[in-house]
């Protein structure tokens, strides 16, 4: 029989978390340290995380964890939850509707004013398709070198030396241009 509870992560459900977090991701370290795990659910400067838990029987074979936040809007903090660690034991999987309850139980959340969560190549197709979420903007990143000056000097002393004169413009042109269209935003994820 599952069932969904809402609770706030505490040391108790350390150990629950790395056994369902090894089934998936035993070759990755930091998502089976017990001390990150502390770390990042626990000892927060904005509380404790909240749990998504699907029981089954008295074991929890699903989750979703709500990481608290402040964001800066305007000068004004708003909580906000981030959600991280979805999983489901792999023998829940099956019906979808395991996943489906545990992240419609975010609507029930009180404790944010808003809940930002970042889906992977599985989820995104549930969120987009099935769930209906739409994807208010686009997390693509780009790379620009910052400093040419450091770049071409493992190259060449004379392209370093030129690098270094146009170091400075060449900042200032990549601030104007991010400002121009407005890539550079106010929004601030804070651990005040």
């Amino acid at each position: 029989m599952y069932r969904l509870v809402l609770e706030k992560f505490d040391k108790h459900k350390v150990n629950n978390f790395l056994n369902l977090s090894s089934l998936e991701y035993a070759d990755l370290p930091e998502v089976v340290n017990k001390k990150h795990i502390i770390w990042k659910h626990i000892s927060s400067s904005n509380g404790a995380s909240t749990g998504i838990h699907l029981y089954c029987n008295s074991e929890i074979v699903g989750r979703m964890i709500l990481q608290p936040k402040l964001l800066n809007i305007n000068g004004r903090y708003a909580p906000i939850g981030i959600a991280t660690d979805a999983l489901v034991h792999p023998k829940h999987r099956r019906p979808i509707g395991n996943f489906l309850s545990i992240v419609k139980k975010m609507d029930s959340m009180s404790d944010f004013d808003y809940i930002l969560h970042t889906s992977n190549e599985i989820t995104d197709g549930i969120y987009k398709k099935i769930l209906k979420i739409k994807n208010p903007f686009s997390l693509t990143g780009y790379i620009t070198p910052i400093d040419l000056h450091v770049i071409s000097k493992k190259y060449s002393r004379i392209l370093a030396l030129a690098a270094r004169l146009v170091s400075k413009p060449y900042r200032l042109s990549l601030i104007l241009f991010c400002e121009a269209l407005k890539i550079v935003t106010e929004l601030k994820v804070t651990d005040k």
